[in-house]
């Protein structure tokens, strides 16, 4: 019964006295989260406080919402304390306009622990459309204590609702004031307090933060603390966003959006090219498995006459980092064809076989008499050949001595050098030795003037100063039969019907 009393006398209308007690509404905008369930909607929790200097017995106050498009609206209440002021629960936990609904006043405390026990107003003429779902709400406090060390601080929060914002968007603006009808702010006298009341706005508009480039724990942190929750992760390569980092965001960085909606992110795996693996010198067979296996296509492959890289890679048109899908496409080597040299000069052979990726082998110098001096008798491998080996070559040197000079069937002439005849010094077939003063007529050297091997020339063959004289001899003549020395079967070979006689510009000569 005594708290009873206490309660009416707390309500009794007075004059207002002088003092300094504010009542807040505080917006958190990082406290904003999804309804439960989701529904598409937002929940901004709002908390009320109090700062005053002096004894503060009860509260009554109107808390309303600017909902002009009959959206927003308030959804719950909490935080509040029940029951007696205590030192060690000190507060307003005494509500009035609900104390006769749920509190027994011979057993109270069992009463305040009720979960519908709230500081909301009911049963009053001008509360049915007050509350919860109702963009008004009219709040009872009060406070009882036995002595001073329990009261109420001076300062402290009162309590916390939530507003729902119904799919609304937008700014909206919550005001809290005195309720006159209930005596608005009371002191421990029980007269009036005449307060300071500061209202506070509920955005539900909030813009979605720039997070591009961000590592993705600080970019999630920054879009829930924007009043957004976090919506769908998903993944992607970038060539310019480092592994880690958000790439984009949707809604989009800067773009306004309702509070408390999902905001989904997309995260960089690193970059989108791949770097191609250089393969030139491999084999081909396990270049093409490993391009194949970063990703790449295989394109056009071209062969490439390189003998040092026969069926390797010898070039790739693809190099560095390359974006997916690709196509890689690539030369290999393979073996030459080898060239017809028959009837060539020695540069212009040399030069064929280095054009056709070959080396030049082992070249031989033979006075076959069957090709134009200083020209290819003969090859090895043979022309056609698919090969990587080096070209051997006989060179046809015809009759040689140092300084000669003579024609090849009287017509191309050219002169006899030292290394010609060294050559065959070395191989011990000095088979190219003749008087300084014969000439190449019809294949025979002739010791006269007559286009052709006569009586003259036997008989010079014959003379003392050459017959029988050695090989090394000054002056001495052609040895046909390697005997080192002129003798009958020289002659005899000289005097045959295929030489003797024969007429300038037959052939073949007589070796």
């Amino acid at each position: 019964m005594r708290k009873a009393l206490l309660i009416v006398a707390m309500l009794l209308l007075v004059t207002p006295v002088m003092a300094t007690t504010t009542i807040t509404v505080n917006v958190n905008p990082a406290d904003q989260h999804p309804a439960t369930p989701p529904d598409g909607n937002v929940v901004q929790p709002v908390t009320v406080s109090y700062v005053t200097d002096v004894n503060v017995r009860a509260f009554a106050l109107d808390i309303n919402i600017d909902n002009t498009n009959g959206k927003p609206n308030f959804q719950g209440i909490r935080n509040f304390k029940t029951g007696e002021s205590t030192a060690a629960s000190r507060g307003y936990g005494i509500f009035p306009a609900r104390f006769r609904d749920f509190v027994d006043a011979t057993n109270p405390d069992p009463c305040y622990a009720l979960s519908t026990y709230n500081p909301t107003t009911s049963n009053e003429p001008d509360s049915a459309n007050t509350g919860m779902g109702y963009p008004k709400m009219i709040i009872e406090m009060g406070t009882l204590y036995a002595s001073d060390a329990n009261k109420p601080a001076w300062s402290a929060t009162l309590f916390t609702f939530d507003v729902n914002n119904c799919g609304a968007t937008g700014i909206f603006h919550i005001t809290v004031g005195a309720d006159t009808l209930r005596g608005g702010v009371v002191d421990a006298n029980g007269s009036g307090i005449t307060a300071n009341y500061e209202g506070n706005n509920v955005n539900f508009a909030c813009t979605v933060p720039n997070v591009v480039n961000e590592a993705e724990a600080a970019a999630t942190a920054d879009i829930i603390n924007a009043g957004f929750a976090l919506g769908n992760r998903t993944t992607t390569c970038s060539n310019s966003i480092a592994s880690g980092n958000v790439i984009s965001t949707n809604p989009a960085a800067n773009s306004p959006a309702t509070c408390g909606t999902t905001v989904d992110y997309v995260i960089s795996t690193g970059s989108c090219c791949v770097t191609i693996f250089n393969e030139v010198g491999t084999a081909e067979a396990t270049a093409t498995a490993a391009w194949a296996g970063q990703g790449f296509t295989i394109g056009t492959r071209t062969a490439d006459v390189n003998c040092a890289q026969v069926n390797n890679i010898t070039s790739q048109d693809s190099t560095g980092c390359i974006a997916l899908p690709h196509t890689v496409n690539y030369h290999y080597g393979t073996q030459a064809n080898e060239p017809n040299i028959v009837g060539k000069t020695m540069s212009d052979a040399n030069a064929t076989i280095i054009a056709a990726g070959l080396t030049v082998g082992t070249i031989t110098y033979e006075p076959n008499g069957l090709k134009t001096a200083l020209t290819v008798d003969r090859q090895s491998p043979p022309a056609g050949t698919v090969t990587c080996s080096a070209v051997s070559y006989v060179v046809d040197t015809n009759c040689l001595y140092v300084g000669r000079v003579f024609s090849t069937y009287g017509t191309n002439t050219f002169t006899v050098t030292s290394a010609m005849v060294g050559y065959w010094n070395n191989l011990g077939r000095p088979n190219c030795w003749c008087c300084a003063s014969q000439k190449r007529g019809n294949g025979i050297y002739t010791g006269g003037s007559a286009g052709k091997t006569d009586i003259s020339d036997l008989a010079a063959v014959k003379n003392t100063n050459n017959y029988g004289k050695g090989d090394t001899t000054s002056n001495a003549c052609l040895d046909f039969n390697l005997s080192n020395k002129i003798d009958i079967t020289d002659l005899a070979i000289c005097k045959n019907t295929n030489n003797y006689g024969k007429a300038t510009g037959s052939g073949p000569p007589c070796q």
